[in-house]
């Protein structure tokens, strides 16, 4: 009994040492938190898009995030959604991709069948997915409807054009959404 009491002190170290340094690491993750929201700003803008808000069902919103640092400070952009579920941040796909997650999103009367259609849509991804307006090279924003694809072109990826390509069923409903880097016209 005397030997437990003797070795007691180094039980506890040993044991408390994981509780102790998972404690230190959740308060250095709060304190590092802490300083960078301190540094850290936003501004937020409302989007206001007329093929958005005949197309999408949600609230989008340009943000720019700045960083201030040592040196200065660092600016990003992003958009974010507002839907029933919350706030997310909505990206443009960096490679050939479905895009289911934009399904929900869309207005459930919307119906893509005519080329007005077409024009709010190609409206609401310029507004969405082309930062400040601007494309970054030469593309003039266009739609090429085959069928019941259509191609929402907004750049160029080399020497093809990029951009979604939306199909939908024989009513007009959206099925399936992709961002292509290959759209052929």
């Amino acid at each position: 009994m005397r030997h437990l009491f003797a070795i007691a002190p180094l039980l506890l170290f040993v044991c408390g040492a994981p509780l102790a340094s998972a404690q230190n690491k959740v308060s250095i993750e709060d304190q590092i938190k802490a300083d960078i929201a301190k540094r850290t700003s936003i501004k937020v803008s409302p989007i206001q898009d007329a093929g958005l808000r005949t197309c999408f069902a949600f609230e989008a919103y340009d943000v720019t995030i700045t960083q201030k640092e040592a040196g200065g400070e660092s600016s990003s952009a992003a958009v974010y959604v507002k839907t029933k579920t919350g706030v997310q941040n909505l990206t443009k796909p960096s490679t050939n991709a479905d895009v289911p997650e934009m399904l929900p999103l869309i207005q459930p009367g919307f119906k893509l069948m005519s080329q007005a259609d077409g024009v709010a849509m190609l409206s609401a991804i310029k507004a969405l997915y082309v930062p400040k307006g601007r494309l970054g090279d030469d593309t003039k924003p266009e739609i090429v409807q085959k069928g019941t694809t259509w191609n929402f072109i907004i750049g160029k990826f080399f020497q093809k054009f990029s951009g979604f390509v939306i199909v939908t069923d024989s009513a007009g409903k959206i099925t399936k959404v992709s961002y292509s880097l290959e759209i052929q016209k």
